[in-house]
């Protein structure tokens, strides 16, 4: 799937209700989210990563935060508890209109990036950056393009808290045959699932995403297991340090 597709898929999403396209592995809470619900939820999530990235060896708090695939900005919001500054970056117009429409903080704001890098961002401007959710609907290549290019724009120590399934453990028969052959994955979204825009999913080997990290010179100070792709993908939250030392062990959760 092309960015412009995605793009599309992601438009249509956000314009009837993107707070529920966002949560969708949350049932207790019915079919549809308060904003009050949906930006607590945010809250603790971030909350909870930022200690562990303390936990690790990292460090809390600083002066600029990116949220990555910024959806509504539920992580935006709360990034700019720990941040002087958060930004969300988001593909969706309707996704990032709702982020307006529900920010009343002082210190965040949205940008619309419709682009397979980040260059609407200079290098080395930012001191976190956080994406959750976001690179599981990615195609491999281009998940491990921004995973290129968040290091770029982290600032030297800068560090990196992100989500990505590593490995489907079921139905990779036929999803294999699909991601070989474009053009029967396209008739096959086309057959199953019409004109109803629909969220891919993909896992990256962990290898290479070891591989994308080690060459951005990070440094991983953990890796913890995740259920946020769901049951048919191993998933994994890494909390990486940018910076020129040596890679050591991660530790698992």
């Amino acid at each position: 799937m092309k960015l412009s597709e995605l793009q599309r898929q992601w438009e249509r999403f956000g314009e009837p209700d993107p707070m529920r396209a966002v949560i969708t592995n949350r049932t207790d809470y019915g079919t549809k989210l308060t904003a009050g619900e949906f930006f607590a939820l945010g809250r603790a999530d971030v909350d909870r990563w930022v200690a562990r990235l303390v936990e690790v060896g990292g460090t809390a708090g600083g002066v600029r935060a990116l949220d990555f695939g910024c959806g509504a900005g539920r992580l935006t919001q709360a990034l700019a508890r720990h941040y002087e500054e958060a930004v969300g970056v988001d593909v969706s117009r309707p996704m990032l209109a709702a982020a307006e429409r529900h920010n009343a903080l002082p210190g965040v704001s949205f940008v619309h990036n419709t682009r397979d890098d980040l260059t609407v961002f200079s290098d080395r401007s930012f001191d976190l950056i956080l994406t959750h959710i976001v690179l599981q609907h990615l195609p491999p290549p281009l998940a491990m393009g921004y995973l290129r290019e968040f290091f770029r724009v982290l600032k030297p120590g800068g560090q990196l808290i992100f989500q990505i399934p590593t490995r489907r453990i079921a139905g990779r028969v036929r999803y294999s045959l699909i991601r070989l052959l474009p053009r029967l994955a396209r008739h096959y979204r086309r057959a199953r699932y019409g004109a109803t825009p629909h969220m891919e999913m993909h896992a990256v080997p962990r290898h290479l995403i070891d591989e994308t990290v080690r060459e951005g010179g990070g440094l991983v100070l953990a890796i913890d297991s995740d259920t946020s792709a769901g049951v048919t993908f191993e998933s994994a939250v890494y909390y990486v340090r940018k910076g020129d030392a040596p890679m050591r062990s991660a530790a698992r959760a």
